[in-house]
């Protein structure tokens, strides 16, 4: 079973005084389908592997 997530709605360089803003709208960006699919720019895969 693979499971795939977007997270993250603050880029990695992104200038320090956009960060508190970007954090606070974060949460409800990771809630909203389509938003959360072109905004937010990391991805979270979790997969297990079956034992033989």
């Amino acid at each position: 079973m693979e499971r795939c997530s977007l997270i993250n709605l603050v880029p990695f360089f992104c200038p320090d005084w956009m960060v508190p803003s970007l954090r606070v709208a974060e949460m409800a960006v990771e809630r909203m389908p389509l938003v959360r699919d072109i905004a937010c720019g990391q991805s979270v895969i979790v997969a297990h592997t079956r034992k033989p």
